[in-house]
């Protein structure tokens, strides 16, 4: 970070406000979301749950955002194509990755484990059907869909798969997780602190390394690990295919993002500050040019990161 431009922190993104961009001819345009809402047992969400038969299960995608993932999705594509030739829209090649977060107990109001969905990947899943709809409705082929050469064992019939990544994931569970958590809660009753604003905050940052605990810096190192392993996938992609553009979708939680950008990007320390709000598919992104420069656009505003 030292030496390169910082962005002004900001609190919150919006999907409103989030786009797409097709990358210059060898760049690559990666579009970082948030994944769609996923069942909490929340009052806003028990009256769509209820006409559900049988119910939703903590963890699973909501239908309504499956619906507004796979729309996003096919209308941010369908624009960005509209004013292309045939021979530009044949130089598009597209990939969609998506973390592997699964709730844990800490997500549950009594500590119980709930069914191991995956909100990225159910996200992604959705996402990839608006792609392929605005694929077909542009004339481009099956084969621009990178997934299907990540998942050869699926057949272009059923649906491409978003390739799920583990560096992505949401705090990482260790020995001592839910005990640090159950300390932050027991604390925030006397205090009156939310416990994920006094985790995210690292109010008791001394207690956590002693726990042993996962805390914001190493979850912003670990997303960082994964910008520059994505950079690196991105130019031996071009290498292999010079003269084409590559975009690339993933689907990550608000956990994961929101400390990256306060310390990689606005270059706030670790501690004393909560991360962004960040609404279900909203996102910022990274464009790198055929030389390898990669720039962040975020909220109205860019900056170098490379």
């Amino acid at each position: 970070m030292e030496g390169r431009e910082m962005l002004p922190p900001v609190e919150k993104l919006e999907r409103k406000e989030t786009r797409l961009e097709l990358p210059s001819v060898g760049g690559t345009f990666i579009g970082i979301l948030r994944n769609g809402d996923d069942f909490r047992g929340n009052p806003k969400q028990m009256a769509e749950a209820e006409k559900v038969p049988g119910g939703i299960e903590i963890g699973k995608l909501m239908p309504s955002a499956a619906a507004e993932a796979r729309t996003f999705s096919e209308q941010q594509l369908e624009s960005l194509l509209a004013n292309l030739t045939a021979e530009e829209k044949a130089q598009v090649d597209i990939i969609v990755v998506a973390s592997d977060a699964k709730l844990g107990s800490l997500a549950t109001k009594d500590g119980s484990t709930p069914a191991p969905h995956q909100r990225c990947v159910e996200t992604g899943k959705s996402v990839l059907e608006g792609i392929q709809s605005a694929m077909e409705k542009s004339g481009l082929a099956s084969t621009q869909l990178l997934n299907f050469k990540f998942h050869k064992e699926t057949p272009v019939t059923e649906g491409a798969q978003p390739l799920v990544l583990h560096d992505i994931e949401d705090i990482q569970m260790r020995p001592r997780t839910e005990e640090y958590f159950a300390f932050l809660k027991e604390q925030g009753k006397e205090t009156g602190t939310n416990m994920w604003v006094a985790y995210e905050t690292d109010v008791y940052k001394e207690k956590r390394e002693e726990m042993g605990v996962e805390g914001p810096e190493e979850i912003s190192k670990r997303m960082q690990a994964f910008i520059e392993r994505a950079e690196k996938l991105a130019s031996g992609q071009h290498q292999r295919s010079p003269g084409r553009r590559l975009l690339a979708l993933a689907i990550a939680p608000r956990d994961v993002v929101g400390p990256w950008l306060n310390i990689q990007v606005s270059g706030l320390p670790a501690e004393g500050h909560e991360v962004p709000r960040i609404e279900n598919l909203a996102g910022f992104g990274i464009a790198i040019d055929p030389e390898g420069k990669a720039t962040i656009k975020l909220a109205g505003k860019q900056a170098e990161l490379s």
